[in-house]
């Protein structure tokens, strides 16, 4: 939970709600006292307290939740997450190499990636790679030159994918162009982001 002096207030908000829907007086409403079992809540009346959770704090709990809301501290968590009362930490994340792997160029040391890219020059033509005759639409980005063997390692390309050859490719062009080094790294701390 949050912290307490913040808590607290909304706590007892949560148990007010809780305790109109179930019926108990609010002080009879424990923080972990089960619902089935104190008060015989059922489905229904889960949904009634997520539909007045919904109108007073304007949260949507999802269903597959109602399960899960068995007491007031579970309904407290919910709401706070969807609410957004918890204060998340703040996590940095450094840039330190990129690996393109596009239809206007391979890597970023390629000066034709870097110069079609302040040009926005557009890696759009017609597919040649397969026959399209019988296909709508008939442009796309290919990435021609690609050559898996000159970035991937420890690999055999034969096995894989050429989707996931450009993955593995973008992942090791961005590692390279980051200066990173597998023997000195921090495994835990190092992760590869491959957007398409």
């Amino acid at each position: 939970m949050e912290s307490s002096t913040i808590a607290q207030p909304r706590l007892e908000e949560l148990r007010a709600i809780v305790a109109e829907v179930l019926e108990p007086e609010p002080e009879e409403v424990g923080d972990t006292g089960d619902f089935v079992e104190e008060y015989d809540a059922d489905s229904l009346r889960a949904i009634e307290i997520v539909a007045r959770l919904d109108m007073k704090y304007q949260v949507e709990i999802p269903q597959f939740e109602l399960a899960d809301l068995r007491n007031l501290k579970a309904v407290y968590d919910a709401v706070a997450r969807y609410a957004g009362w918890q204060e998340r930490p703040v996590r940095r994340v450094a840039v330190t190499g990129l690996g393109p792997v596009s239809s206007i160029g391979i890597g970023i040391g390629v000066e034709a990636f870097a110069t079609a890219l302040r040009a926005g020059r557009s890696g759009i033509s017609q597919v040649t790679s397969f026959d399209v005759s019988g296909l709508p639409h008939r442009n796309g980005g290919e990435v021609p030159g690609f050559e898996p063997h000159a970035s991937v390692r420890r690999i055999d390309p034969a096995e894989w994918g050429r989707s996931s050859l450009f993955a593995a490719a973008a992942a090791r062009l961005a590692a390279d162009d980051g200066g990173f080094d597998e023997a000195g790294s921090v495994q835990e701390h190092v992760r590869q982001v491959v957007v398409r």
